[in-house]
């Protein structure tokens, strides 16, 4: 949420220099650079993104949570696509003919989930993933979307840029 609201994202080492210095000091040479997964300069970019009042990461794109979320996980995805400008649909997107009548060409991701849940734990998680994964591949083909994982979504984020799909 820091990174989409363009707000800084320091090292423990600011708070120690300012603590040092007996008052706040100049947070850049403090910004964290690189995430734990190797994504760079997200929050660098966020931050930029909202000062040159650029567009919002997700803006205008609609997104669909397909298959099994924990509650929490679900809604912590749904409050990044919102905050990043996405718009998440409740309801299974209509087919690709429909949607030319509706004249509506906003990019859908159709997004499933990687997270290890109850469920997938019964029929084990290769097998359980893979179905998710083909489920919402055939999803987005015939809504005339494309499918991501959760991931994709915080990688996304992460680097305050839209990753490959």
């Amino acid at each position: 949420m820091a990174i989409l609201n363009g707000k800084w994202i320091v090292s423990i080492d600011w708070v120690k220099a300012c603590m040092d210095g007996m008052e706040p000091v100049d947070e850049q040479k403090f910004e964290v650079t690189t995430d734990v997964h190797g994504v760079r300069e997200g929050p660098k970019l966020g931050r930029q993104r909202v000062i040159n009042k650029q567009p919002r990461l997700f803006d205008g794109m609609q997104f669909y949570l397909h298959g099994d979320y924990t509650v929490a996980y679900r809604g912590f995805l749904q409050d990044l696509v919102v905050a990043a400008g996405g718009t998440v649909l409740h309801r299974k997107p209509v087919s690709r003919d429909h949607q030319k009548l509706l004249d509506d060409s906003s990019p859908l991701i159709v997004v499933y989930s990687l997270e290890n849940q109850g469920k997938a734990n019964l029929d084990g998680n290769d097998d359980y993933r893979r179905r998710q994964a083909d489920d919402a591949q055939a999803l987005a083909f015939a809504s005339g979307g494309e499918a991501a994982s959760s991931a994709w979504i915080i990688d996304s984020v992460a680097a305050c840029k839209l990753q490959p799909l």
